[in-house]
């Protein structure tokens, strides 16, 4: 892992060995930081000092993404073994294990008040869980979120191979509030979803708007805007 600032690298963090590292993500609350790699750990860091302070084992396959909680005392991380672990970041521990279903995740999401949290599965599929229970409380699939033609989708001959390599997988989530998801996927649908268990609005996205790519990207704010990376056809 690498910390740069806009003269060069600042601080470089060496701990998975010859390992590939798939992801990182820092904690909401203080300086620390959670990596994951192909070597099957989560390794918990603070940026001030070069060697880890926690190595998290336990998955049985390379450990692909990673999410705090909002208090900071959590980490949560998914891996090819087809589970989700939740981990105690004090004490080193796996507090839950929950498995996704046979399907691989690409991002992981822990709602803004610690409650719920969300993966994207390579099914195309988003299943929401209750992270105290590990209860899985919905599955949203984007085949309701069907796009609408905008001169990109449907039967629009001008599509490039690039695009049409794009499998129809989620790539990325991020909550908005406690009661918003939005998901991005490989065809170009930015979805928003009702996360309220009583929602009528739980099988079908609130809103949907296509871009022209892949979404690789969403980052929301408190204002309610929503920024989206996009890898262009």
């Amino acid at each position: 892992c690498s910390h740069h600032r806009s003269s060069g690298i600042n601080a470089e963090y060496g701990g998975h060995g010859k390992w590939p590292v798939y992801h990182v993500s820092f904690s909401p609350v203080t300086s620390y930081f959670a990596s994951t790699s192909h070597d099957t750990t989560v390794r918990f860091w603070r940026t001030d000092l070069r060697s880890s302070l926690r190595v998290l084992v336990g998955h049985e396959g390379p450990v692909t993404r990673s999410a705090f909680h909002p208090n900071g005392c959590y980490v949560v991380s998914a891996s090819e073994d087809l589970s989700c672990r939740v981990w105690d970041v004090s004490g080193g521990n796996c507090v839950r294990v929950i498995p996704t279903g046979g399907s691989l995740v690409s991002g992981i999401a822990v709602s803004p008040n610690g409650k719920l949290f969300a993966v994207t599965l390579h099914s195309g599929d988003i299943s929401l869980f209750d992270i105290g229970t590990t209860k899985n409380l919905r599955t949203y699939s984007m085949e309701r979120a069907a796009p609408v033609s905008n001169g990109y989708h449907g039967n629009n001959n001008n599509n490039n191979a690039s695009h049409k390599q794009c499998t129809n997988i989620v790539e990325c989530l991020q909550f908005l509030n406690e009661n918003v998801l939005v998901t991005g996927d490989a065809q170009g649908t930015v979805a928003l979803w009702d996360t309220r268990l009583h929602s009528k609005l739980h099988s079908v996205p609130i809103k949907t708007v296509n871009v022209k790519g892949c979404v690789k990207m969403v980052s929301c704010n408190q204002a309610g805007l929503v920024l989206v990376g996009v890898v262009a056809p």
